[in-house]
């Protein structure tokens, strides 16, 4: 597992890396995003955190709710700003689980919760 600068044991949840996107976003096209301002968000959201910690289903669910390639791009660039610490390790099960639900193509293209799937 990569070392990380912060002490702190404390893991980021999806409520915390979504706020932090929304807030940093402020309701801009994604088009006048670029991948250098979502790495400073995730940047600034670590600290402020005291963490740069997050767990395999909150990378899942945060992947899952984008609705489109360029949110896709900008989301991943931001998530690859924080550690899986659970080393993207989970219980095949689980992952097929996990598959079946982002996989699943909604009627209307919006963000999805994995947790009410």
């Amino acid at each position: 597992m990569t070392r990380s600068r912060y002490q702190t044991k404390l893991i980021l949840d999806t409520s915390i890396l979504i706020s932090g996107w929304r807030l940093c976003r402020q309701g801009r096209p994604l088009v006048e995003i670029r991948q250098s301002e979502v790495v400073r968000w995730a940047t600034r959201l670590a600290d402020r955190n005291n963490t740069d910690a997050l767990v395999t289903p909150v990378y899942m669910e945060m992947i899952a709710g984008t609705v489109d390639r360029r949110e896709l791009l900008l989301t991943r660039a931001f998530l690859n700003c924080f550690r899986c610490v659970d080393e993207r390790r989970i219980l095949p099960t689980d992952w097929e689980e996990a598959i079946r639900l982002a996989q699943r193509i909604p009627r209307k293209p919006r963000p999805r919760d994995l947790a009410t799937v």
